[in-house]
């Protein structure tokens, strides 16, 4: 920035955020300037190599940084004038410096952009401060953990309609986030002591893909089961299909009970006959050892997976709303079109 530029005492973890003047800026090669001086008047003075290095990543985390703000909220130019903002980027930047980490970085970014969207005060924006904060202090392979247990415990995929793309969903969602090492007691101790989650009721990958998939997971039901009295021409026709599992049986042409209610409302199905079809969905549900077994034939590597889950605090470790918001990040920076975090973290009314 141009301009003598005023000395600043800033204690130690503090961040200075002083300029000769109020901060007012205009487009994005200013908003560099300002994000330069923020780190440079800030993080440790290191010298030689050490400061060199530290320069090029800050410089490259900016560069990204601002593409990123530029293409998915340019609105969020205005935040480099909060001290509440700038204070987030320093600690995103001085996390990314020490590290070097690109996928770390590229989480930051994600997280820094969507703190660039709250613009008031709110839990939402308090999350993602921390998010940042603690995004810094942990491992990727314990940032794959949190992803692991968001996938499993707070998201479904409407895509999943087949065996196939089950499969693919594995392939593109559970796969990258296998660590080549099991998960152990220290690294859950240490997500706790951090703030992304603590230990709470044990959950199965088996349930929680029975009560999302459970159209895949069912061994179907005779024919012979279907009381033609309680079924319609109409609801035979477009409510019963072969089973998967076993084209010699059938079974509700449905992927979870919310999905069959909104086939039932879209058909007009007789309210007489939803006990009968309710029943029939749940009929032949495979059983936990099922399960495991189908998935395993299908994509090998989920043997593993289902290992280091039933093996490890990761069955019974809940995840904070910081957890959720890391978790939720590190999905979005490998698939561009991942649901929003609103989703999962915001700021209304509990019911």
């Amino acid at each position: 920035m141009s301009g003598d530029k005023k000395s600043q005492k800033v204690g130690k973890n503090g961040v200075g955020l002083l300029a000769d003047r109020d901060i007012i800026i205009n487009d994005y090669k200013q908003m560099k300037e300002v994000f330069c001086d923020l780190f440079e008047a800030n993080f440790y003075r290191f010298k030689g190599v050490a400061k060199k290095v530290a320069q090029e990543c800050m410089e490259e985390f900016n560069e990204e940084f601002l593409k990123a703000l530029e293409d998915r909220n340019p609105q969020g130019l205005n935040q480099a004038q909060t001290p509440g903002y700038m204070s987030a980027v320093f600690e995103a930047q001085k996390g990314y410096a020490k590290s070097g980490d690109e996928d770390l970085g590229k989480l930051l970014i994600d997280l820094l952009v969507e703190r660039s969207k709250e613009v008031t005060r709110s839990v939402k924006q308090l999350v993602l401060d921390e998010s940042i904060i603690s995004a810094t202090k942990i491992t990727h392979e314990q940032i794959n953990l949190l992803s692991m247990i968001f996938l499993i415990n707070h998201t479904m995929n409407h895509g999943v309609r087949s065996d196939d793309t089950f499969g693919k969903y594995c392939d593109d969602f559970i796969r990258p986030l296998m660590n080549d090492t099991p998960p152990s007691h220290t690294d859950f101790q240490y997500l706790e002591y951090v703030g992304c989650g603590s230990v709470h009721v044990k959950t199965t990958i088996e349930n929680a893909f029975a009560k999302n998939y459970l159209g895949l997971f069912t061994k179907g039901f005779k024919a012979s089961e279907v009381i033609i009295e309680e079924l319609s021409k109409e609801s035979h026709s477009k409510l019963l299909i072969p089973c998967l599992a076993d084209d010699s049986k059938r079974q509700i042409n449905a992927m979870t009970r919310s999905h069959l209610e909104s086939l039932l409302e879209e058909y007009k199905t007789p309210k007489r006959e939803h006990e009968h079809i309710f029943t029939l969905f749940t009929k032949g549900t495979m059983n936990a050892g099922e399960i495991q077994k189908k998935c395993v034939s299908l994509r090998p590597y989920t043997k593993q997976f289902f290992s280091d889950w039933n093996n490890s605090p990761l069955n019974y470790f809940r995840l904070t709303s910081v957890g959720i918001a890391i978790g939720h990040a590190n999905i979005a920076r490998m698939h561009a079109n991942f649901a929003d975090i609103n989703l999962w973290v915001n700021d209304t009314p509990a019911t």
